[in-house]
């Protein structure tokens, strides 16, 4: 996805986006792929056809980060750490960040079995590098637009509408998880030098409507996290990824 991002971006800076005669001369395959990666890359509502298409890929992969890091952001800076209350810590907020946070490390669970080609590496070590104004001088010598009526319109068209259907069709439309039905709240069952017997309370512990935790004091997180009857590797994972 990085590298796709970096493609795309660099065939919009200014130096090649005022191409038009270039673009125009593309093979119609050539140009419906270029506005099918442009789709895909798109910004609106927060990258939602690259996060579709991302979730249809199989590891190894290398997402682009910048959309995690905004959600990172989003939930770091938009949610408390703490309900000013009880004092309580927000563990729906911890459950959020370690979501995001599990989804990147999925990607790192498998290597990519890639060998070093020394004619590549010696090609790439050896491009040459330009600034803005040495891009758009050769820009112009390519195509001097201004014979021939100025810049004109947008060298790229809009992508074709097929192209925005071909990539909704290849996504996978994201959809909350479906709530479990309401459980009854319990209370541990109490065990001889069992070091946490505080009950259950508001003050102290706080379920959503399928069971689980939406705050609570460190010392209910723990004892949860503990006790031998609650076993739960997603709430224990949750809470290492998040502890503080």
């Amino acid at each position: 996805d990085s590298a796709l991002l970096e493609i795309v971006s660099a065939l919009g800076r200014g130096p090649i986006h005022r191409l038009r005669q270039t673009f125009a001369g593309l093979p119609a395959k050539k140009a419906q792929a270029l506005d099918m990666l442009r789709v895909l890359v798109e910004r609106e509502h927060n990258y939602r056809s690259l996060r579709a298409y991302l979730h249809t890929c199989s590891p190894p992969c290398v997402p682009y980060l910048g959309v995690y890091l905004t959600d990172l952001t989003f939930i770091e800076d938009g949610s408390k750490d703490f309900i000013t209350d009880h004092k309580l810590i927000n563990f729906e907020k911890r459950r959020r960040l370690a979501s995001v946070i599990r989804e990147i490390k999925q990607y790192q669970q498998t290597p990519y079995c890639l060998e070093s080609i020394p004619s590549i590496v010696m090609f790439l070590n050896d491009l040459t590098w330009f600034d803005e104004d040495r891009l758009y001088k050769l820009s112009t010598f390519v195509e001097d637009n201004s014979k021939t009526g100025g810049l004109g319109p947008s060298p790229i068209p809009p992508p074709a509408a097929a192209a925005k259907q071909k990539i909704s069709q290849s996504g996978t439309s994201i959809t909350a998880p479906r709530r479990k039905p309401a459980i009854e709240e319990f209370e541990l069952e109490t065990k001889s030098r069992y070091k946490f017997l505080t009950k259950d309370t508001n003050q102290n512990i706080v379920y959503d409507e399928s069971g689980k935790i939406e705050e609570a004091t460190l010392v209910k997180l723990v004892e949860r996290l503990t006790h031998d009857s609650l076993e739960d590797e997603s709430f224990m994972e949750i809470f290492m990824i998040t502890y503080r």
